[in-house]
């Protein structure tokens, strides 16, 4: 948990300033190979400063308080955070790409030989599509610890966590009130008093009793709190109503959150003791990742396939989503940051290697769409006969069993090269339809409840034959299902904007007020601005860091914003200005030009 410092007394003739010293440092130890998270923060000080002994010794015990690490000063931010970008933004497109799939994964009907047909031959192409879908929340797991690695330069010391824990938190917490609050206006619609069932197992009512069997008023008042506390990942999500089907992966994202900071302080220690112990522990942690496929796999087969159906059902439910599962492939992820940080590949003359294994990746994940989807698997070869929820189960473990291959196909696009890599890379997909990646997976239930209203004059709230966390899908055209994806991308891109350019200020000085941590107002441009960033992305950010290595491009932009008006009234740039800024020193540069003008009048 400590962070590593460095007290630096430059020399008389020394040819940069004390403005410039920590970035040249910096730069120097990353050109002489040390890794980011071994590179100390760096602090300018006088000879005399410097608290010695009688006999001429440095008594380092001293030098916290000298420097005063408690406080944040603008000459010890400035001495902190990336100068460049590593990460290829070909991840950042591929967020949106995996969002997309996972619209896919839920928009149109399932071709199950066990429900009355008939279906159409798109009905049948995307259920046979959906034999890999999973591939969506598992990358969005592996990509979520491997960005968040990158964006970490320091060991976490106790005393942040809480900060890291806000600002990872409460920023995307606010869109996850909004569309957990539209399904929840929804659910309402659909499940009125008058319509509500006792509890059935194999039922299709949606509209009914959970296992608890409580009172339409008790089953919603249960939900509604395992709603509020993010629970619904943990088992007991199994036996309330998925009131927002998709957020157990928040749930679970949460609590990957929680126990990064003693990942990232494990991992840590075994990536600074050379490349084996690093390629030792990749090994050691995917193992274990495929042990937890072990430990949902073999009561199952061995107890609860034979004896009682329902509460095998409530078994493989609980472990799809189980937390700890979801930390450990989340784990994958960080420590595929913390290999992408030791090797630096697209640094080597060998990058353009990496663009080829992706790109051959990439085929082969086309092809095997394509081949399932030919043969019909899913449709005319199921992956059990026994049960649509054994089946169901059964296509989820495909990509778990591919994770290390996943981890690969990730490593590889990082680094930037290859045709894939190019693709993924477009400016527009980047800056405009990424930044929605989180809005979209969120919000693509309600907009597709609007429109099976809208269309069909009824729901999507129907039940599959077996507990789930989402209802059965409603059978739509092609053309529907991209429509819907489109409006789902639009409304996506409407809350979004208009959440962080209007509330996200508002409801992030909330959190610190009803948490009794009122911020204090900030003396410059830098420290305002290094505060405002950190509180929104967690990251402590050098002047030359890219925005979009902060995820505040684009459309986080508008968030950054609605913080620096939040956090002080006088500060209220352009978003035209704000767009133009690549850098956080353009950011810097923006809010002392309003405070200039303010002063000005």
């Amino acid at each position: 948990g400590e962070i590593t410092g460095a007290a630096v007394v430059l020399q008389a003739a020394s040819a940069c300033n004390r403005g410039e010293a920590p970035t040249h440092l910096r730069t120097w130890c990353e050109s002489k190979g040390l890794a980011k998270r071994k590179i100390p923060r760096i602090y300018i000080v006088d000879e005399e400063q410097l608290p010695q002994t009688s006999v001429g010794k440095y008594r380092r015990q001293e030098l916290p308080s000298l420097l005063k690490l408690g406080e944040t000063t603008s000459q010890q931010w400035q001495a902190t955070g990336a100068t460049s970008s590593m990460m290829s933004e070909a991840t950042v497109g591929f967020r949106f790409v995996l969002s997309i799939m996972v619209c896919f994964n839920h928009i149109g009907d399932h071709a199950w030989p066990l429900e009355i047909g008939p279906h159409t031959q798109w009905s049948q192409a995307v259920t046979s599509f959906r034999t890999m879908g999973d591939i969506g929340v598992v990358c969005f797991a592996i990509l979520a610890g491997f960005s968040l690695t990158l964006s970490v330069d320091q060991p976490f010391a106790r005393s942040g966590f809480l900060r890291f824990y806000e600002s990872r938190l409460v920023p995307i917490h606010l869109i996850y009130l909004i569309s957990s609050l539209l399904c929840a206006i929804n659910r309402l619609c659909f499940c009125p008093p008058s319509r509500f069932q006792p509890y059935s197992y194999g039922s299709i009512e949606s509209c009914k009793a959970t296992p608890l069997r409580l009172s339409w008023g008790g089953t919603w008042v249960a939900s509604l709190v395992v709603l509020a506390f993010s629970l619904q990942a943990w088992p007991i999500g199994t036996v309330v109503w998925q009131i927002s089907y998709y957020t157990w992966f928040s749930s679970a994202y949460q609590f990957c959150i929680f126990m990064y900071p003693f990942i990232h302080h494990a991992l840590c220690d075994k990536a600074s003791r050379g490349g084996l112990v690093l390629v030792a522990t990749n090994i050691a942690v995917h193992g274990l990742h495929y042990l937890t496929l072990v430990v949902m796999w073999v009561p199952y087969l061995g107890y609860f396939r034979d004896a009682d159906d329902e509460s095998g059902n409530y078994f493989l439910y609980a472990g799809y989503m189980f937390p700890p599962f979801w930390a450990i492939r989340f784990a994958c992820g960080s420590l595929l940051g913390f290999t992408f940080l030791h090797f630096r590949p697209e640094q080597q003359r060998s990058a353009w290697m990496w663009g080829v294994v992706t790109d051959a990746l990439t085929a082969c994940i086309c092809v095997a769409y394509v081949v399932i989807i030919v043969f019909g698997v899913e449709v005319k070869h199921r992956l059990s006969n026994k049960s649509e929820m054994e089946s169901r189960v059964f296509c989820a473990q495909i990509p778990r069993f591919g994770t290390p291959l996943l981890c690969l196909y990730l490593y590889g696009l990082a680094v930037g090269k290859g045709f894939t890599a190019r693709c993924l890379q477009n400016r527009y997909l980047v800056r405009r339809l990424a930044p929605l990646s989180y809005s979209i997976y969120l919000l693509h239930q309600p907009v597709f409840e609007w429109f099976s209203f809208a269309t069909r004059g009824a729901w999507w709230s129907r039940s599959k034959n077996f507990v789930w966390f989402s209802p059965d899908p409603i059978a739509v055209s092609w053309w529907e299902s991209l429509l819907i994806v489109v409006l789902t991308v639009l409304f996506s891109h409407v809350i979004t904007k208009a959440t962080n350019t209007h509330f996200m200020g508002k409801w992030l000085a909330f959190v610190r007020w009803a948490t009794c941590r009122s911020r204090r107002a900030n003396q410059d441009s830098v420290q305002l601005v290094a505060a405002a960033i950190e509180q929104l992305s967690g990251i402590r950010a050098g002047p030359k860091t890219l925005l979009r290595d902060c995820g505040l491009a684009s459309l986080g932009i508008s968030a950054l914003v609605s913080v620096l008006g939040n956090m002080d009234a006088s500060v209220r740039p352009s978003t035209t200005d704000m767009l133009r800024c690549e850098t956080v020193q353009h950011v810097i540069d923006v809010v002392d030009a309003c405070r200039s003008t303010r002063n000005s009048v």
